[in-house]
C-alpha cells in the first residue's frame, strides 16, 4: 500500500492549499537529487514527496482520496489490493497458474495485460507543476533589454530581459525553480522619473518658458540610449504640441516631445509692465475660435 500522503508532507486533512504547498516545497528542498547526489534513500523519499504532492495538490484527487484513501472506487478489484484472493503470491507462483515460470521463455507479464513489446509498462509521473514568480525590473531594461541577476532559493540566475519586454509578460526559465521544475516569471515595469511608454514610442514632457515659446529654443532632451538630442522648437509654438524623434523609441519606435509652457511664478513690477506693453503692441485673442467663448 502507498504511503498516506498527508504523512508524507507532514500535514493534517485540514491543512490549506498554501500549507501544502509550502511543506511539499520544503521537503522537495530537503530530499531533491541535487542535494543528495548518490543518496537512493534521498531518491525514495523525494519520489514519495512527488506522489503525496500529486494527490494533495490537486482537489479532485484530494476529495477522492479522502473519502476513499488508495483505494479506486472504480477499479473493481479494489484498487490496489491483491485480486486473486486474501493471501500473499510471490512472482514465481503467480506464473505457474498460468503456465511458466517467472522470468522464464514460457511465460511474460507484458503479453498477458497486453503490452507492445519493446515498451515499458511504467507509467510516466508527470513534471513537476511550474514555479511562478514575480520580477521588479527598471523601466530601461525593459525598453532595451539586458542582463539581469537574480537569486531562486538562494540560487544566483541571471535572466535575459527581451527588448521591448511589457508588463505582465512571462519569462519561462528550464528547470530552474527551486525543486528542479521551470520557473515562470511575471515581469513587473518600475515607472520611470520622466519617461512613459506607448506601445514602441516613448513619451517625454518638455517645459518651455514664455521667453522659449515666443522667440523659439533650442534644446537638448533625453533619450533611452543615454545620449542627448538637440530639439529646435519653433516660435509660437504652443502648448502640447508633439515633436517625433524618428527611430529614438524602442525596437524602432519614436520618442514623442510635448511642450509643456511653464509661466513664470512670480512677476517683479518691471516684468509686469513690460508685459502689459507688449500686450499692446501684440494684441491677439486666443480664444476666438473656440465654439464656447
Amino acid at each position: 500500500m502507498p504511503p498516506n500522503p498527508y504523512s508524507v508532507l507532514g500535514v493534517s486533512k485540514s491543512a490549506t492549499e498554501d500549507e501544502i504547498k509550502k511543506a511539499y516545497r520544503s521537503h522537495a528542498r530537503q530530499f531533491h537529487p541535487d542535494r543528495n547526489p548518490g543518496d537512493k534513500g534521498a531518491e525514495a523519499k523525494f519520489k514519495e514527496v512527488q506522489d503525496a504532492y500529486e494527490i494533495l495538490g490537486d482537489k479532485d484527487k484530494k476529495v477522492k482520496f479522502d473519502q476513499f484513501g488508495h483505494q479506486d472506487p472504480n477499479n473493481p478489484m479494489g484498487g490496489g489490493g491483491n485480486p486473486f484472493g486474501q493471501g500473499s503470491m510471490n512472482m514465481d507462483d503467480l506464473a505457474q497458474m498460468f503456465g511458466g515460470a517467472a522470468g522464464g521463455q514460457g511465460f511474460n507479464f507484458g503479453d498477458l495485460f497486453g503490452a507492445k513489446k519493446g515498451r515499458s509498462t511504467k507509467a510516466r509521473r508527470p513534471p513537476p507543476q511550474s514555479q511562478m514568480a514575480k520580477l521588479e525590473i527598471d523601466f530601461l531594461t525593459a525598453a532595451k533589454g539586458g542582463k539581469l541577476p537574480i537569486s531562486v532559493g538562494g540560487k544566483a540566475l541571471e535572466v535575459t530581459i527581451p527588448e521591448g519586454a511589457s508588463e505582465g509578460q512571462k519569462l519561462r526559465i528550464s528547470g530552474q525553480g527551486e525543486c528542479g521544475q521551470d520557473l515562470i516569471l511575471d515581469l513587473r515595469i518600475e515607472p520611470h522619473p520622466f519617461f512613459k511608454r506607448q506601445e514602441n514610442d516613448i513619451l517625454l514632457d518638455c517645459p518651455l518658458s514664455l521667453v522659449e515659446v515666443a522667440l523659439g529654443a533650442s534644446v537638448e532632451v533625453p533619450s533611452i540610449s543615454g545620449s542627448k538630442v538637440t530639439v529646435k522648437f519653433p516660435p509660437g509654438i504652443s502648448s502640447g504640441k508633439k515633436l517625433r524623434l524618428k527611430g529614438l523609441g524602442i525596437k524602432g519606435g519614436d520618442q514623442i516631445v510635448e511642450v509643456k509652457i511653464v509661466p513664470p511664478a512670480k512677476l517683479d513690477v518691471k516684468s509686469r509692465e513690460l508685459l502689459e506693453e507688449f500686450a499692446k503692441h501684440n494684441p491677439q485673442d486666443v480664444r476666438a475660435d473656440l465654439k464656447w467663448a
